[in-house]
């Protein structure tokens, strides 16, 4: 792992989960690049058939730099027991790639999990959603790290913890249960 890409699929730019990822950059080994693209700061049009999308329109820009990266760190809230609809919206557009040569390159792509949650506990559903859909896109579900927000906009796990888990993804033992 050389080049992680960090996709924060939150609403806001800051609070829980860009704490979390901020913790998880701290994680990384200082040989590895590590890119954040918040998707609040770029115009992602809501997925149609004809897949035509406006001249302002970011999405393939976001792909190449998928592309581009050895692993990819999908990292949102839950929202209302689901991923945010900015999210959902970059998921669905890569339908429109499935008779390219860019969802060639996307295939088999390494993808972590980070996630915040308001209250003590989340449901399974929230994790077993991301990796059904990475599992039909074809991309390689890796394993995911969880921790509930504060209402500071903070996260209530460790550095250590966080360490841990980039050190189990880094030796390979972590598997699609996290």
């Amino acid at each position: 792992m050389e080049k992680v890409l960090v996709i924060n699929g939150s609403h806001r730019a800051t609070g829980s989960t860009s704490d979390l990822v901020d913790l998880f950059k701290n994680a990384l080994d200082d040989k590895i690049k590590c890119n954040v693209m918040n998707l609040v700061d770029y115009q992602l049009d809501y997925f149609n058939y004809e897949g035509e999308y406006g001249e302002e329109d970011k999405f393939l820009d976001i792909i190449d730099e998928v592309i581009e990266s050895d692993m990819v760190v999908l990292a949102a809230p839950i929202y209302w027991y689901t991923m945010p609809a900015r999210m959902k919206t970059f998921f669905d557009r890569i339908t429109n790639l499935f008779s390219t040569e860019r969802y060639n390159k996307l295939k088999g792509k390494k993808i972590v999990l980070l996630f915040t949650h308001g209250s003590p506990c989340y449901n399974e559903s929230y994790v077993e959603s991301y990796k059904a859909t990475c599992d039909y896109i074809g991309l390689s579900f890796m394993g995911y790290f969880q921790s509930q927000g504060t209402r500071d906009g903070g996260v209530k796990c460790s550095q250590e913890e966080l360490n841990n888990f980039v050190k189990k993804l880094n030796s390979g033992i972590l598997s699609e249960d996290g």
